[in-house]
């Protein structure tokens, strides 16, 4: 044993000081144990961000930053001096500095809400420290961000019962970095009971300025007729059909349940080329025909126009001087003084006209034809009220591939989805 010059145990001090380095957030204490002989002291060279608290015990220190963060651009060193009878322990602390690099990124799909849409879309966030968001319109838009950090979920409050689109913009902010993201839930847009787009044409686009009714819109419904949605394909219906048939794996089921046949003898509806040739179909099935089709158009319109027919009001089928217009090469189409965009997009199986200034688009279905049972082809069909002037057993239909958008002549047995389209 060692001893002072009065006899007394020579002082010693040992410290057991480990982990002794904080990442930028961290504020978790830190102890380090004492071993003296004697009382000791301790202090630290920065008490302005570091705390340290002697145990009661006198047998151990414990550190840590007084500040959660360490928001400076550089690692905050400090000295903790621990002292007793004239020796001096010396512990190097140190509180990181945060990373300038946020590397904040956002995988954002698509968010656009239709106007009665009011779901949650997610958007995955990455970042290497805490972020926050905030929209520009908290009326309409709510903000969820997941309790992991690893997404935020935007949501409509409500349905949008304006023609007014709603907009707004989402600010994610992680310190000083901030990314910007749109939202956009569409306007009402219901004419008669059904969902119409404005591509922005009027009468005077199709039909010339010389139009009485030249300033009236021209829209395209949103589906197709018996469609739930803007991909379905919808009933099929044979050239003046007024009730379709719905498509049940590889039959068809009729809707008609009245027969109603084209007055006089020598016509042509009752066929056997007429018929869908399918087990399902008996031979006291009829077209629902009314009129004398051929007679061809009366002002424009079929007597047999299917979306008159289903949707009433101002809806009607495509007509031959519209469909006329709707004609050139897959990219661009400009009719009047409108400029659409088409674009034909297999792996979703649709083609989308667009307006792109508007921010519109009317969005048809790869919805082939059909005949003898059988689709046929992938292109976008739709029937209208046109007649071919080479033969009076030819109709014309809208076509779309994915070269061009034209026109299309086929008997009057074959099957085709309506599109729709009213003025206003």
């Amino acid at each position: 044993i060692q001893l002072s010059q009065a006899g007394a145990p020579a002082p010693y001090l040992w410290v057991d000081a480990f982990n002794l380095a904080w990442a930028w957030d961290d504020t978790q204490e830190r102890s380090v144990t004492v071993d003296a002989n004697y009382e000791w002291t301790a202090s630290v060279s920065d008490d302005s961000h570091w705390i340290i608290t002697p145990a009661a015990d006198g047998k151990s220190l414990t550190i840590a930053p007084q500040s959660k963060y360490n928001n400076t651009s550089q690692t905050l060193h400090a000295s903790v001096y621990v002292r007793s009878k004239g020796i001096e322990r010396i512990i190097d602390i140190n509180h990181k500095h945060r990373d300038p690099d946020t590397n904040l990124k956002l995988d954002v799909t698509d968010l656009k809400w239709d106007w009665n849409a009011t779901d949650a879309k997610s958007v995955k966030v990455t970042a290497n420290y805490e972020w926050t968001a905030s929209v520009s319109d908290e009326a309409h838009w709510v903000l969820t961000p997941a309790a992991d950090g690893k997404s935020l979920a935007i949501a409509p409050k409500a349905q949008n019962q304006t023609e007014t689109s709603c907009t707004a913009t989402v600010t994610v902010t992680c310190r000083e970095k901030e990314l910007t993201i749109q939202c956009r839930q569409g306007g009402y847009f219901v004419l008669d009971g059904h969902e119409y787009v404005d591509l922005g044409l009027t009468r005077g686009d199709i039909y010339g300025q010389s139009d009485p009714d030249a300033g009236k819109k021209v829209v395209f419904a949103k589906m197709n007729i018996g469609a739930e949605k803007e991909t379905d394909f919808g009933y099929y219906f044979r050239w003046g059909e007024q009730q379709g048939w719905i498509v049940t794996g590889d039959g068809y089921v009729s809707l008609n349940e009245t027969n109603c046949v084209q007055a006089g003898t020598g016509n042509k509806w009752n066929d056997q080329s007429w018929k869908l040739r399918d087990s399902r179909v008996t031979n006291t099935d009829v077209p629902d025909i009314c009129g004398k089709i051929n007679q061809g158009p009366v002002n424009g319109i079929i007597y047999g126009d299917a979306a008159t027919y289903n949707w009433g009001g101002r809806w009607r089928m495509i007509d031959g001087t519209l469909l006329n217009k709707l004609q050139g090469n897959m990219g661009s189409l400009t009719i009047g003084s409108v400029t659409l965009k088409i674009s034909y997009d297999t792996e979703k199986g649709v083609v989308a006209i667009s307006n792109e200034e508007l921010g519109t688009s009317v969005k048809f279905p790869i919805s082939s034809y059909i005949a003898s049972g059988a689709r046929w082809d992938t292109s976008v069909y739709s029937w209208t009220t046109a007649v071919s002037t080479q033969s009076i057993l030819d109709f014309l239909a809208l076509k779309v591939n994915a070269q061009s958008i034209g026109i299309n002549a086929f008997n009057s047995y074959y099957a085709l989805p309506v599109r729709p389209v009213a003025e206003f």
